[in-house]
């Protein structure tokens, strides 16, 4: 009976061993920021926001902010809007907050 215990409290502490791992692994960088016109400063709302290698994308709000959420960086975003240029920008993990601008 006890062995049964012991090899239970064995099993217990080896799943929650790789849930940890499994939760680190695989943990979700946020990636935000703001689209803005670099001739006025002004926030563009509605701008698609691509995070390429992931496949994630957002349009910008009223205020030019985005948010994704992602697991795969270092990535590129990639930015597009009637009347502007694309645009590309690298995305790594040291950074996750960026001033994107239009020309």
């Amino acid at each position: 009976m006890r062995f049964t215990t012991i090899k239970k409290s064995i099993f217990y502490i080896h799943f929650l061993i790789f849930l940890s791992v499994s939760t680190l692994v695989y943990a979700q960088q946020t990636v935000s920021g703001t689209v803005s016109d670099s001739r006025t400063g002004e926030a563009i709302k509605n701008v698609f926001v691509l995070l390429k290698k992931s496949d994630i994308h957002f349009h910008t709000l009223q205020d030019g902010s985005f948010v994704l959420k992602t697991t795969v960086l270092p990535d590129s975003l990639f930015i597009s809007a009637t009347g502007y240029e694309q645009a590309i920008y690298p995305v790594d993990v040291s950074e996750t907050e960026y001033l994107l601008q239009f020309q």
